[in-house]
């Protein structure tokens, strides 16, 4: 719920989802009574809240999914053919590519899923693992032996690497069928480096924030030209 560019965080991604041709209905989850108000005053739906089960720091967010569809199956007998997860944490998705991943499923029968990808910022194989009490480091998931391959290469040396920009566009049987996200088969939509942030810190939103004057997104949300004039 913090303020990215004058509108709470979870407001930019939501609506991006609200602009897609194919997403037909919203919801968002939260275990706080205060975020369901805010959430609420802002047009979006959250029905139910999260069980404190769910809710924890070290919760895996498959849980929670999987427990809202089941809440949805049990409540409402609602079964979606195709799930679209998204994070309020990466507030500069687009419409597009959350059709593109939609799309891909649609058009490709034997698909079970699909990611929106950005190419990686460091490539893994630059990760470094320390251990021995702060005292030795060497190459991520190696040991003590592979620290000769710390010696840098240059850029070119690396293939391109990429990581989840976090859109995971999957079929609800999947995660069913499979316990996970993304199953067997998943289709990569990529996108630009630049609007892959993923805000964990409060230096991310201050690059957020950044990237958004930059790239001209203006004050005024892309899909709520004004606040809720009330909360209450």
């Amino acid at each position: 719920i913090s303020l990215l560019h004058g509108f709470p965080l979870f407001t930019w991604s939501a609506s991006a989802a609200l602009r897609s041709k194919h997403v037909n209905r919203l919801i968002l989850s939260t275990d706080s009574l205060s975020y369901q108000k805010i959430v609420n005053a802002y047009g979006f739906e959250a029905p139910y809240l999260r069980p404190p089960c769910f809710a924890t720091d070290s919760s895996p967010e498959f849980d929670f999914v999987q427990n809202l569809l089941a809440t949805l199956e049990t409540e409402e007998n609602y079964v979606p053919d195709i799930c679209v997860r998204l994070l309020a944490t990466v507030p500069m998705q687009l419409e597009g590519e959350i059709d593109a991943a939609i799309d891909a499923l649609i058009s490709c029968p034997e698909l079970d899923s699909s990611v929106v990808i950005s190419e990686s910022r460091q490539h893994p194989l630059k990760s470094i693992e320390v251990s021995n009490c702060g005292k030795r480091c060497y190459p991520y998931g190696m040991n003590e032996d592979y620290s000769h391959q710390l010696t840098p290469l240059g850029r070119a040396s690396y293939e391109k690497s990429f990581h989840r920009s976090n859109v995971i566009v999957f079929r609800t049987s999947v995660i069913k069928n499979t316990a996970s996200f993304t199953g067997r088969s998943c289709y990569p939509v990529i996108i630009e480096q630049t609007r892959s942030i993923d805000i964990d810190t409060e230096v991310d939103m201050w690059c957020a924030d950044a990237i958004m004057e930059r790239l001209s997104w203006g004050l005024i949300h892309p899909n709520l030209s004004t606040r809720p004039s009330s909360m209450d």
